[in-house]
Formats: structure tokens, sequence, C-alpha cells
């Protein structure tokens, strides 16, 4: 299961209670070359949390050093090359905010109040 945090980190969750090690391996990871170690929780599941570049990914968990699986709650699953089927990952562009602040001439005559409320000036 893959789940994108609001901090722009995403969630690996896996479930394999009868197992002692867990890997996420995938492009993100340049596969072998720095797979992630997932912690097991008391309930069973497997968790990692990483910021993973935006892009299109491909990932697998390796359980216990001999046996790759797919995760199908992922963006999607397709075969690889060794016949193997590997998870779809994409990571979106992080949101930009924008803060745009409107401003309006104040009319002749008038004068702002408390609490931005526009009230006819006074006479001196």
């Amino acid at each position: 299961m893959v789940t994108h945090l609001s901090s722009g980190s995403v969630e690996f969750r896996v479930f394999r209670p009868s197992a002692d090690r867990v890997e996420l391996l995938g492009t993100f990871t340049d596969w072998r070359q720095r797979a992630v170690s997932m912690q097991k929780e008391p309930s069973g599941w497997f968790v990692a949390r990483l910021a993973v570049e935006p892009g299109d990914h491909e990932f697998q968990y390796l359980i216990d050093g001999t046996e790759w699986i797919a995760d199908y709650g992922a963006s999607g699953v397709s075969q690889n090359g060794y016949g193997l089927w590997v998870s779809a990952l994409f990571v979106p562009e992080p949101e930009t905010r924008r803060i745009v602040v409107e401003t309006r001439p104040i009319k002749p005559g008038l004068n702002p109040a408390p609490g931005g409320i526009l009230r006819p000036a006074r006479a001196a």
C-alpha cells in the first residue's frame, strides 16, 4: 500500500507478519544500490517513509532476500523484462501556493475604520 503524505513524502506499507526482513527497491533507489530497509511493526506490517522525486517510478518489495513482490495498491503494475510484476508509482510535482492580495483604492471622503469598514470622513 502506498500513501502520499502531506509532508511530500511517500509511505510504503506491506503486510508480511512471518518475514524477518523486507526491503524496498526501485528506480528511485537505483534498485539494489540503495535498498531501503523497512521497519517491522508489531502488527506484522513493514513500513518505510521517504522522499521520492516527482515523476514515474517502478518498485518492488524484497522479502527475506529471496521473494520479490509487487504492491497492487500502488499506481498500477506491469511485467518487467524478467517476467516479474513490478509496481508503478507516480509522484506529482508539489503544489505551489500563491497568495493573492487584492487592493482597492479608497474613495475620496472615506476613512478606513478598525476592522476595515469604510466610514464617511468627518469634516474638520
